[in-house]
């Protein structure tokens, strides 16, 4: 059978769709909690925020706190780049403790 995309382009792509939809939400979190936001609305964003978007979520702690300043393009890319590898080596640990060798597999 034909496979479209190997494993790690899979785990790739998926960390990437993880990582994307975690920064809008968390960009979406901010703006709703300086405009006030209804309570539901925004514990369904916060438990994302602590579910699956907890490596984006520790990339953009873990910068804010460490930031000396500078301009807001450097600091979006070093946040997007910091989400987007947090993101995969927890997929990749992910995958690796619920399919235990998962890479000796065609």
């Amino acid at each position: 059978m034909f496979k479209l995309l190997s494993t790690w382009q899979r785990t790739f792509l998926l960390a990437v769709l993880c990582c994307l939809v975690s920064l809008a939400v968390v960009v979406i979190a901010l703006n709703l909690a300086v405009w006030g936001a209804p309570l539901p609305i925004f514990l369904f964003l916060l438990g994302w925020l602590l579910t699956v978007g907890l490596p984006t979520s520790l990339s953009v702690v873990l910068v804010m706190s460490f930031w000396r300043g500078g301009s807001v393009e450097m600091f979006a890319l070093v946040v997007v780049s910091l989400a987007l590898a947090l993101t995969l080596v927890c997929l990749v640990l992910l995958r690796q403790i619920i399919m235990p060798g998962w890479r000796t597999k065609p």
